[in-house]
């Protein structure tokens, strides 16, 4: 569930900076269109040049994610797994510990009819 999380807060942050890529980028094409000194417009690219590479770093940052939640998720299918095994397990030892006790009390009854067989025969 941290892992999901963490994932669309990555997601978020990029698409923050997408958008803030392509308000700079229409900025810059407004500009463009006006009177504008060289030290205007590189600046305007230089951000956008910015943004373009944070953009690159969230997007590896959302790789990273998706494989801790890949990863994440591996974990808890192999718990669940070795959880059915163990309830497997429980399942199996309680029908043979059911199974020894019904012989036990089949053993015990069949000696009590012999017992009692045998008596009455004397």
């Amino acid at each position: 569930a941290q892992a999901n999380a963490r994932l669309l807060q990555e997601q978020e942050k990029l698409q923050i900076l997408q958008n803030r890529l392509e308000d700079n980028n229409a900025c810059l094409k407004g500009k463009l269109q006006e009177k504008l000194t060289v030290l205007v417009i590189r600046k305007l690219e230089q951000n956008s040049e910015i943004l373009e590479k944070y953009i690159e770093l969230q997007k590896n940052a959302i790789v990273r994610c998706e494989a801790e939640v890949e990863q994440a998720r591996r974990k808890l299918t192999e718990a669940m797994k070795e959880r059915k095994i163990f309830e497997k397990l429980r399942e199996k030892a309680w029908e043979k510990f059911k199974k020894e006790e019904l012989q036990e009390e089949q053993k015990e009854v069949d000696e009590l009819v012999s017992y009692t067989y045998s008596k009455e025969r004397i």
